[in-house]
């Protein structure tokens, strides 16, 4: 045991003495994985043909403003760029080359906040663990706008540390500016980065309490930082003539379903396809109601489009660590007509492999929720922790992470369309940034709560068996 603590020391203070060396190493294998996927078999996925496709087309057309639709413009600016540059088809495959090199830089600044709150052999292993999961993967190479949402959402988290523990009013001034910035560009890939204005709102509030600011510096500093953004959101919306949603309370009371553990969630850990169809006897899928039951005037049934059958949580984990849309074992076929996704090339490995992730995958999720309770208590509880030198895990990232995710679940869980949550917006791709944030938690635990070597010791062995079965995954 004394042997073993000696060896871990020593691996340890090799890691800190090259870690930027060791991120390297990591970010290059993530280059690998990606871009295999992107040469091989496309960087094609769900609502292509649909959806991105036709906005991109859109803008070519020299439209910025996209009318009486949910997306926003900048995503299908740049990929025109490269569409008009290689054709449409090698166009493609440039904006997805883009896309990894970018989201490359986003692993380094997250690598960057990471080593903020924990050590940096720790975050090494937390970076390796993002890097390879196939959400991550997969998210961050298929054409759409959330592929570019990585990024933005960790430069957010950087610049909320610095603006922290920064003391002097003109570069607070310059932060707040770049914060700005940085909440508008999201804004114009995803309207979801319109839920960081209040985390910001609430960054610049506690800062200017605690270093006892002037009140008009405060409120110049929120109206940078916060209104600014908040302003420019709504303003597009208002311009580009945006649908509204139909929101409704009452309906929490048949959503709250969703939230809910059901026996039902033990046959995800079998790893299944977002589109396995439900059938007869003879294998014919049947046109089935909402609850999946056989109706002639129904739609076409998909085991994991059926309402309430399964919980979100389950099926989050379940679409978190697989390749749930099976995206890296589709064919790249002609780009004007693809609009789905190839469910027929998983092979027994690919399944074998998923499923082993899927089981392995619930045990880090469970302990993820375990450390963010952890933190809350600490929080609130634990003097220490409140020290106007420690960078705040919980203000800086994790309430960033939370407006972020229940921006889409949360507002999701009060529409008055119901379907949409159970019909696929339970993706985790709508809130990827924010749940790797939230992986955080796990690694933030190890290290504050793992002084039991075996809980340290069984902690890192699930994360290094995760990226064994990924890297499995990714190289078959």
């Amino acid at each position: 045991m004394q042997n073993a603590g000696v060896f871990v020391n020593k691996l340890k203070n090799f890691f800190d003495t090259h870690w930027y060396w060791s991120v390297s190493a990591i970010i290059l294998i993530y280059f690998i994985i990606a871009l295999k996927i992107v040469f091989t078999t496309g960087p094609v996925g769900q609502d292509f043909g649909t959806v991105h496709l036709p906005n991109t087309q859109y803008v070519m057309k020299g439209h910025f403003i996209i009318e009486q639709s949910t997306e926003t413009p900048l995503t299908y600016l740049l990929a025109s760029l490269f569409l008009r540059a290689w054709g449409q088809e090698q166009g493609v495959r440039a904006f997805g080359v883009f896309c990894v090199l970018v989201n490359g830089f986003g692993l380094f600044i997250l690598a960057i906040t990471a080593s903020k709150f924990i050590s940096r052999s720790v975050c090494l292993l937390y970076l390796a663990f993002i890097a390879t999961i196939p959400l991550f993967v997969i998210t961050s190479i298929v054409f759409c706008p959330d592929a570019l949402t990585f990024l933005p959402f960790y430069l957010y988290c950087w610049t909320a540390l610095s603006i922290e523990r920064e003391t002097r009013i003109k570069k607070l001034f310059l932060l707040s500016t770049a914060l700005s910035a940085i909440q508008i560009t999201g804004i114009l890939i995803k309207y979801t980065f319109a839920a960081l204005c209040v985390p910001a709102a609430i960054l610049i509030i506690s800062i200017g309490v605690r270093k006892k600011l002037k009140m008009r510096i405060i409120v110049a500093l929120l109206l940078i930082a916060s209104i600014i953004p908040a302003v420019t959101v709504v303003s597009y919306r208002t311009y580009a003539r945006a649908r509204p949603f139909a929101f409704d309370v009452n309906n929490l009371r048949s959503t709250i379903h969703f939230f809910i553990p059901k026996k039902a969630d033990i046959k995800l850990f079998k790893a299944p396809v977002y589109f396995k169809p439900i059938t007869n006897q003879k294998g014919e899928q049947l046109t089935v109601d909402e609850y999946g039951k056989p109706d002639k005037a129904g739609e076409p049934g998909y085991q994991l489009l059926v309402k309430w059958r399964y919980s979100y949580f389950a099926l989050l984990n379940l679409s978190t660590f697989t390749d749930i849309l099976n995206i890296t074992r589709k064919r790249f076929r002609d780009v004007n007509i693809y609009n789905s996704i190839v469910d027929s090339d998983v092979n027994r490995v690919d399944n074998t492999c998923s499923r082993l992730s899927c089981i392995n995958g619930s045990m880090i999720f469970l302990l993820t929720w375990v450390a963010g309770l952890c933190l809350v208590i600490v929080q609130m509880f634990k003097k220490p922790f409140r020290n106007p030198q420690d960078p705040s895990l919980f203000k800086n990232v994790c309430i960033p992470a939370c407006g972020y995710f229940f921006m889409i679940v949360g507002l999701m869980a009060l529409m008055t369309n119901d379907k949409m949550l159970y019909h696929g917006y339970w993706l985790p791709r709508l809130v990827a940034p924010a749940i790797f944030s939230f992986f955080l938690l796990y690694f933030w635990l190890l290290e504050k709560f793992g002084h039991n070597m075996i809980i340290r010791i069984f902690m890192v062995i699930l994360i290094m068996y995760q990226i064994c079965v990924q890297l499995a995954l990714n190289i078959w």
